[in-house]
């Protein structure tokens, strides 16, 4: 977890709510494609 929130702030996540652990799964998921900017609007229609 302390890997996805390293990354968040990269993703602006800062400005969206707490991540549920569905959404975890959509922005490790993401992070793996692209890590340097994971697409937060397919992240969580994805998941």
């Amino acid at each position: 977890m302390q890997i996805v929130i390293n990354i968040s702030p990269l993703a602006k996540v800062s400005s969206t709510p707490p991540p549920t652990p569905s959404r975890l799964r959509g922005y490790i998921y993401t992070s793996q494609i692209t890590p340097l900017n994971p697409p937060l609007e397919r992240g969580e229609t994805g998941v």
